[in-house]
């Protein structure tokens, strides 16, 4: 396979994949970056904005502009942290919470959709793979390739 063919893929995904996921979450406005930082969120509540920008590949600004369109949606507050004021925590509100089961339906919805004619055994071996190259590049000294 040649090399741009792959890469090609990926970006394909990717756009499609987002694409999918801001069509499917029309009713509620929300963005692909709004929809990956409640995932986040529904993972682990009452996140940094640091570590949400870690855990999403985002720099903080981003995660300010993006959480502060959340709270206008009353999905999500902050709250500065007990410890360091400094510090200001995300949480979701109870209309964020109620959105959970949709949202995660969103994205199993497509995730069935692109594993559909994969048998099961397949289906678990490309997700394992996938899992295992997105460590790798997360891992990725660029100096160094």
């Amino acid at each position: 396979m040649r090399y741009f063919q792959i890469a090609h893929n990926l970006a394909v995904l990717r756009r499609r994949s987002h694409a999918f996921i801001v069509e499917r979450c029309h009713r509620l406005d929300l963005t692909y970056a709004e929809f990956a930082m409640l995932m986040q969120l529904y993972e682990q509540e009452g996140q940094s904005q640091e570590e949400v920008a870690q855990c999403l590949y985002l720099d903080k600004a981003a995660v300010t502009r993006i959480s502060k369109l959340l709270e206008e949606k009353n999905i999500l507050y902050r709250e500065k942290d007990d410890k360091d004021r400094r510090i200001k925590r995300f949480y979701l509100t109870e209309f964020g919470h109620s959105q959970r089961e949709f949202l995660e339906g969103v994205l199993k919805c497509w995730i069935d959709y692109m594993a559909e004619d994969m048998m099961d055994k397949e289906r678990e071996a490309f997700l394992q793979q996938l899992s295992k190259l997105a460590d790798r590049a997360v891992r990725t000294d660029f100096s160094k390739v």
